[in-house]
């Protein structure tokens, strides 16, 4: 075999082992970005998921320490979810979690992140103060309430209630994640289907919705009532705690 034949054998075999390096760089790198997003993403509706608000939480806090730059954060509650489930079994529930994501997406435009924060909650960071993020808040509540949701045959109708705070001065996300779930609580209490802002000292109603912006529940015969402190109780006491214990960490 003569010496130019060598050669040409060592270029071609070494330009196989680029090929194939390259290829296996490319399908490690791919697999890695694919890992990482499904890692912050939401099996079931497709929504960043709490992992993602967390990150954002965080990029929104930093910016802020720096530049003051405002933002406020709405928590979302579907309105009797366990009715739902009860109701129609599990398989609407997921449904309507779906739905209820597809029109959390129409807010992607004028939010910093929509994402779901678990169960039957989701939450919106946005750009600007409490009333502007309440007035977004508004806009979705009268979107959900205004047309039932459809499930195969079933048209089941919902409504949510939300609760907005924004960064205030010396405050951490754990003050404005309390801030924002007390007005949530206030919301719930209230009757539910409504939207409620913490103004930095106490809850109040951003709109109180009319009789007929009401929609039928899915148990019509049952009345609207406040729920009960055991209803929501335990969920707000659990996530106070774990606010306290974040709080107390200085690198917050």
């Amino acid at each position: 075999m003569t010496p130019v034949l060598y050669l040409l054998m060592g270029l071609l075999f070494g330009t196989t082992l680029l090929t194939v390096g390259i290829a296996i760089g490319y399908w490690i790198g791919k697999r890695e970005v694919t890992s990482d997003t499904e890692a912050r993403t939401d099996g079931l509706t497709g929504l960043p998921n709490r992992r993602a608000f967390d990150q954002k939480m965080d990029e929104c806090f930093t910016q802020w320490q720096q530049t003051k730059q405002v933002f406020s954060l709405a928590l979302i509650d579907i309105d009797h979810f366990k009715n739902v489930n009860d109701t129609f079994g599990h398989p609407a529930g997921d449904a309507v979690l779906r739905e209820m994501a597809t029109r959390l997406n129409k807010l992607k435009s004028d939010s910093l992140i929509v994402a779901r924060y678990g169960g039957e909650e989701f939450a919106v960071i946005t750009d600007g103060d409490e009333k502007h993020a309440a007035a977004m808040m508004e806009r979705l509540r009268l979107l959900v309430s205004d047309t039932a949701f459809k499930v195969d045959s079933l048209s089941i109708p919902i409504t949510i209630s939300s609760g907005v705070a924004r960064i205030n001065a010396e405050e951490r996300i754990g003050k404005l994640v309390r801030r924002s779930d007390e007005a949530l609580y206030s919301a719930k209490m209230g009757g539910r289907n409504r939207v409620y802002i913490h103004n930095g000292l106490l809850c109040e109603s951003y709109a109180i919705p009319l009789a007929g912006d009401m929609p039928e529940r899915a148990q019509a015969d049952r009345p609207e009532t406040p729920p009960t402190i055991d209803e929501l109780e335990h969920r707000v006491l659990a996530r106070l705690d774990r606010l306290v214990t974040q709080e107390a960490n200085p690198t917050e």
